[in-house]
């Protein structure tokens, strides 16, 4: 009885469309037409199929289908996904507080988060996990193992796992806790005058730690600052508009939103007070620097105010709006293009740093553009707007000027060195290495180059 009424609804809906005739529009029948073919098919699989069916797995289902011929970051959310998504806007969830990502088969720790538990239990960065709670870890695909590790807090995960550095296989219990981790990752002063720091994502709030972090390098006697934007997957835009306010001057445009509807199409401009307007800025990227950061690194690359150094960006130019369909469920969906201050998309394309540097990392680079449902550059995605005046408190063309080696020239000085395995800011990151050439006006070498066909070790 409760599908036919449904049913009926949905025809009285058609009906109402005819009815009124008034507003209606091609597109109006079209989409009541489609309902009902969607309803008449819920019907009839729940009450004909041969094997009794789930209503919520056929809701999924279809929902799944409505959304796979669009962009891969249009889909559905239920109760199970909004937990993950609340971890990726707030950085808050029950776990053990580490890093993870595949390797073959295999999923490794990639990065145990200091005093968190899978640290203080001795798990290291390249260690592979075997099991989880008796269950198998192999082959399962990272989703599927971040699952196992996260739960309730206080209950204990068993994991087994082989380490990196002796082979052995070892086996600890951890307690789970409440795991909330900065996306300012790290910030200190390389040297008497230049600060860096390691930004990592722009969940809720993450401005003030930025700030923050800004501020203790200034008090310090920073005059310089590297700003790390690499492997940052980006989040919530209006944290990247306040760090953007951090170094841009009130009321400066830092990104455009072109949707189809007026009501997703808008201009975001700075609005607080900046603290940083003084310093000399790098900003490294790379092909995992995406959406929000890219939004930052382009937005200080367009007023000239920071070198942006590293690889090629990820190319997400695409906005989501997550919209509520009920009380458990909601739809993910891509509804804007964003444009950098001076018109540009960079959607599967990214963003071109202004000196390229290779890491000399024998690893496969993803980006927008290999995705297989990806969106295309919008067709004005590359008209510029007038030229922007250069800032002249930047120093950013100054330190250009003071940079003999650029990506085109002849002369690069490279050097020879075997590819190493090494963390972002550590003392092996050849980039960042590099960016601090750029900023006490040395030569940047363009590329550590591999003498031997041999990947990380």
């Amino acid at each position: 009885m409760k599908s036919k009424l449904k049913y009926i609804g949905i025809g009285a809906f058609v009906g109402i469309v005819l009815v009124l005739g008034v507003a209606a529009t091609a597109t109006d029948f079209r989409m009541g037409r489609t309902m009902e073919i969607l309803v008449n098919m819920v019907r009839e699989i729940s009450d004909s199929y041969v094997d009794v069916t789930d209503a919520d797995k056929l809701l999924r289902d279809a929902a799944d289908g409505m959304t796979s011929g669009l962009d891969a970051y249009t889909y559905f959310l239920d109760e199970k996904d909004l937990e993950g998504f609340e971890v990726l806007t707030t950085g808050r969830y029950a776990g053990i507080g580490s890093g993870i990502r595949q390797r073959g088969d295999t999923t490794i720790f990639a990065e145990p988060y200091k005093g968190f538990p899978a640290d203080r239990a001795g798990i290291r960065i390249g260690d592979a996990i075997v099991e989880i709670d008796g269950k198998s870890a192999i082959g399962i695909g990272t989703d599927k193992v971040s699952e196992m590790l996260r739960g309730d807090v206080g209950s204990v995960a068993n994991i087994t796992f082989k380490c990196l550095a002796d082979g052995t296989i070892r086996k600890v219990d951890i307690r789970r806790e409440m795991i909330v981790r900065s996306g300012v990752v790290y910030s200190a002063m390389l040297n008497d005058t230049t600060g860096y720091i390691n930004h990592a994502d722009f969940t809720d709030n993450v401005s003030a730690d930025f700030r923050a972090a800004l501020e203790a390098i200034i008090a310090s006697g920073a005059t310089r600052v590297i700003i790390d934007e690499r492997s940052n997957g980006g989040g919530i835009l209006q944290e990247a508009v306040k760090i953007l306010s951090l170094f841009l001057p009130v009321g400066t445009e830092v990104v455009e939103m072109r949707g189809r509807i007026e009501s997703e199409s808008r201009t975001f401009y700075t609005e607080l007070e900046p603290i940083g307007e003084h310093l000399d800025l790098v900003v490294l990227i790379n092909e995992g620097t995406a959406s929000s950061s890219e939004i930052v690194a382009g937005a200080l690359q367009d007023h000239h105010r920071a070198t942006l150094m590293g690889a090629p960006s990820f190319g997400k130019g695409s906005v989501q709006t997550v919209i509520k369909v009920d009380n458990e469920h909601m739809l993910k969906l891509t509804t804007a293009h964003y444009f950098t201050p001076s018109g540009r998309s960079i959607q599967a394309k990214g963003i071109e740093p202004d000196i390229l540097v290779d890491d000399g990392r024998d690893i496969l680079r993803v980006r927008e553009a290999n995705l297989q449902r990806h969106l295309e550059t919008p067709a004005n995605g590359d008209v510029k707007k007038e030229a922007l005046p250069e800032e002249t408190s930047s120093s950013s063309s100054q330190t250009q000027e003071k940079t003999p080696a650029m990506p085109d020239e002849p002369k690069t000085e490279k050097l020879r060195v075997k590819p190493v395995r090494f963390e972002f800011g550590g003392e092996k990151d050849f980039q960042l290495q590099q960016a601090l050439n750029q900023l006490k006006g040395l030569p940047v070498l363009l590329a550590r180059e591999n003498t031997e066909n041999e990947g990380e070790k």
